[in-house]
Parts: structure tokens; C-alpha cells; sequence
């Protein structure tokens, strides 16, 4: 039998202030793989009738909260601390597990967190987190958007939503399995990229200002808009205000998963202070892999993004499509495309990593069902996982076809390439630390982006 309690204690002296409230979560006989972090609060805070945030899902209410996490396997306390909770979300505040935003703040006892919660992630302080509740994967897979980043994670110069699952208890009842998540917010970049999070240019969508203004931006795109960017000196320009690195890895990423819906979950920066390029921020990644809005894996979703097909906004095609008018880049984006397909987007690698997810939460997903109902049942749940496995096991041959489509370049070298050592090669902007053997498209030297190869790597090109 499992056994919850969340203890509020406090001292009290006859003719004494009261003593300080003391909280402790005890949790007996739990067996939990993932993190686990509690939550005490006041029951009306949470759940009364009229004012209850998640009785209500009142998204504009802020409500006194104490959290205590332990990570997996220590049964330690890792930190506790005095937050706010709000419900946060577009749509998915209206689903019966809330979503939760922690705010740290001084009036609730803890301004700042001072915790790494996520692995591979320099960062050693917070100012809030998310709870989400799964999003729009919430009645599927769980862990599509999670899946997003872990595929790229470390492996890819791209900014992203960190993702760690854990168990959440709310006053000592169990509330299922959340994602822990970076809250998107300007601290997110400045602690991201350690630069000064209160002179930032902070887009979504259309121009819509999260923080800074929108001028330069767009400035940017009328300039894209009235030049040809197949001209070196117009492309120039444009490469100077855009890290093109990033830009292109945001684009694959969303190419190579079917994420199409170009015109929503678009998340773009730049560092006012040194008048910094602008970069993307992958995030809401679960409308694809085939579900949920994304693309079946047979789509060309490349020709989607370049506004070639489909019925996307021109707002949301026009950088992307301008650019491929440029050779350089043109040629750039196919190979880089080659260089991931050939190592981070291949079977053996997105397959593993759907296994390491579903293994992490498997142990929980029936009691989370249980609470929920959703995902439907355990083989539901099996189910979904599995035709994300079979699109990514597919997805690299129908990308490449789409490759040939768009642009006419069939892969026509086979490239093997042997490390000795610690050596490493960087192949259009992807290094690859391991043997390797793929394909790559002929194109000229000159529009291909810079290769270089340490002494220690054996290079063996045939075609």
C-alpha cells in the first residue's frame, strides 16, 4: 500500500510569535523512476469552488504554494521552497490535468532557485518553471514534444524547451506524470546564452512582442521581401542579421519530424546589446511524427515550410523560401540535411531514443492513466508509441526523395569516413566524432558549406 503525506508543522509558545512553518513530504513504499516533486498548498487555493486555479483553471490567478523535490533513486530532498502557482496555456489549461507555471518569488519566501534541474545544462539558478500536462500529446504518445528535444539535445546548435518527466503530488495525492519544462521568457535566453535578459528583441508568431520591439525584425523581412537573395551582396546583408547555423538546424528539425504548421510556435530572438543575430527556439513540438497535426511521414514538408505547397501564411514561408533562391545556402541546407540523416536522424539513433522515454515513463503510465484516464489504456499508449517508431524508421528515405524533388540533387556519393583517436570532422556544420558511411550530394565545391578535417580522421569518398 502506498502511502502519501504532506506535513505542515509550526511551533507555538504561549506569549511568542508563532514559529516558523516547517513543511515535509513523506511518500511510503513509492518505487519512482522519475523525479518526484510535491506540492502543498491550501485545498482552496487549488480546488475551491469559486477561486480554486485548478478547480476552475483560472489562468490570471496567483495562489502561495510549497515545493519539495527529490530526484529519482536518492529519496533525498533535493530543494523546498515558497513559490507561486498559476495555470498557464493557450488551449491545454482547459484539459482536467492542469498545467502549472512555479514562480519564484521573494514574497513567498525564494526569489531565485538556486538547482540545476536539467542535465546538460550549465544553467544553476531559476526564476520559474513549467509543469505541463503532455499539451495536445496529452491523449497519445505524452512524450512527443519531449521526444523533440531529446533528439537534438546536445547534438545540434539549436535553442530548445529543456524536458524531464516527473511524478507530481498535490497535498499528498498523487497528480500523475508532468513535464518539467524551461519557462519561455526572456530569463530563458539570458541564462541560455548568458547574456543580459533585459535588452532582448522577443518574438512570436506574426511579429507579435514578447519583449523589446519588432522594428528590426521587421525591417529585416520588407528587406527579404524587395531583394533577391541569389545576388551575394543582398544575401550578405541577411546572413549578417541571421545565424544561418541555427535558422537551418530549425528548419530541419521541423522538416524532418513533419512539424508543418509554420505559421504557429514560432519563437525568434535577438541580444540588443551587440546587435546579435537573430535565432529560433524550437518548442510545442508534438504536432508531429504523423499525429497531431503533423505531416504523414510519405509528406514533403520541406516544400510545406518553403511555402512551395500547402496553404501556409506568406509571413510564415518568406525568409526560409528567399533563402533557398541563394545557391550557397541552398546546397548547404541539403548537405547539413545528408550530414543529420547520416548520424542524429538515423533509425538506429531515433529509434533508441523513443525507447529510453517510453522505458523512463512506462512504470508510472498505468497509475497516471488511472488518475486520468488519458492516455485511453496502457495498449493505446503502446500503440502511439509505435507509429512514431514506424515514421521515423521511414522518414529518412521519403526526406531524401523530397530533397531530389525539390531541388534535383540525388544522393551521388557514398562518403566513409574513419576517427582515429579523438579526432573529429565537420561536415557542413555537423561534427562527427565516429565512423561513419552515407550519402551526400554532388555539389560544387564552392557553394558548399566549410568542411574541415583533423589530421586524425581518414576521409574515403567514392562515387
Amino acid at each position: 500500500m502506498n502511502l502519501n503525506l504532506s506535513i505542515k508543522a509550526r511551533l507555538f509558545v504561549p506569549g511568542k510569535m508563532p514559529g516558523k512553518v516547517v513543511t515535509k513530504s513523506y511518500f511510503i513504499n513509492e518505487n519512482n523512476q522519475l523525479p518526484v516533486l510535491s506540492i502543498s498548498s491550501n485545498a482552496a487555493n487549488l480546488y475551491g469552488f469559486d477561486f480554486g486555479i485548478l478547480q476552475n483553471a483560472i489562468k490570471d490567478r496567483e495562489v502561495p504554494a510549497t515545493i519539495e523535490y527529490f530526484e529519482p533513486g536518492t529519496g533525498q530532498r533535493a530543494f523546498l521552497a515558497g513559490v507561486g502557482l498559476r495555470v498557464f496555456g493557450t488551449s491545454i489549461y482547459n484539459l482536467p490535468q492542469r498545467p502549472i507555471s512555479v514562480r519564484f518569488k521573494e514574497k513567498y519566501g525564494n526569489e531565485i532557485l538556486k538547482y540545476p534541474l536539467f542535465e546538460g545544462k550549465p544553467i544553476p539558478q531559476y526564476t520559474a518553471f513549467l509543469l505541463r500536462n503532455g499539451g495536445n500529446d496529452y491523449n497519445t504518445a505524452y512524450f512527443r514534444d519531449g521526444l523533440g528535444v531529446q533528439l537534438v539535445k546536445g547534438k545540434m546548435d539549436i535553442d530548445y524547451q529543456d524536458y524531464k518527466p516527473c511524478a507530481v503530488f498535490i497535498n499528498g495525492a498523487y497528480n500523475g506524470i508532468y513535464e518539467l519544462r524551461e519557462r519561455l521568457d526572456e530569463k530563458y535566453i539570458g541564462s541560455n546564452h548568458e547574456i543580459n535578459a533585459d535588452n532582448l528583441d522577443y518574438l512570436e508568431d506574426s511579429l507579435n512582442v514578447v519583449a523589446g520591439d519588432q522594428f528590426d525584425f521587421l525591417e529585416l523581412m520588407d528587406f527579404v521581401r524587395q531583394n533577391d537573395l541569389a545576388d551575394s551582396a543582398s544575401f550578405a546583408q541577411v546572413a549578417g542579421q541571421i545565424d544561418l547555423n541555427e535558422f537551418s538546424n530549425y528548419m530541419i528539425l521541423r522538416a524532418f519530424i513533419g512539424y508543418q504548421i509554420a505559421d504557429l510556435n514560432n519563437r525568434y530572438w535577438r541580444n540588443r546589446d551587440t546587435d546579435g543575430k537573430w535565432r529560433w527556439i524550437a518548442a510545442d513540438l508534438e504536432h508531429a511524427f504523423g499525429q497531431l497535426g503533423g505531416d504523414p511521414v510519405s509528406e514533403n514538408t520541406i516544400a510545406k515550410l518553403a511555402g512551395l505547397s500547402g496553404q501556409l501564411p506568406e509571413w510564415a514561408t518568406l525568409l526560409f523560401n528567399r533563402l533557398l533562391q541563394n545557391p550557397g545556402f541552398r546546397d548547404g541546407f541539403i548537405q547539413r540535411s545528408a550530414a543529420y540523416l547520416n548520424t542524429i536522424f538515423q533509425p538506429s539513433v531515433t529509434l533508441a531514443t523513443v525507447d529510453s522515454l517510453k522505458n523512463l515513463l512506462q512504470t508510472q503510465m498505468p497509475r497516471h492513466i488511472g488518475r486520468w484516464q488519458s492516455p485511453p489504456s496502457l495498449q493505446a499508449w503502446q500503440g502511439n508509441i509505435n507509429f512514431i517508431k514506424s515514421f521515423l524508421e521511414n522518414r529518412p528515405t521519403h526526406y531524401r526523395q523530397h530533397l531530389t524533388e525539390l531541388f534535383g540533387k540525388q544522393d551521388s556519393v557514398l562518403v566513409s569516413m574513419q576517427i582515429v583517436g579523438q579526432g573529429k570532422v565537420l561536415l557542413s556544420g555537423v561534427a562527427f566524432s565516429e565512423n561513419m558511411q552515407g550519402h551526400f550530394s554532388k555539389t560544387p565545391k564552392s557553394n558548399c558549406m566549410p568542411c574541415q578535417l583533423p589530421a586524425t580522421a581518414l576521409w574515403l569518398g567514392r562515387g
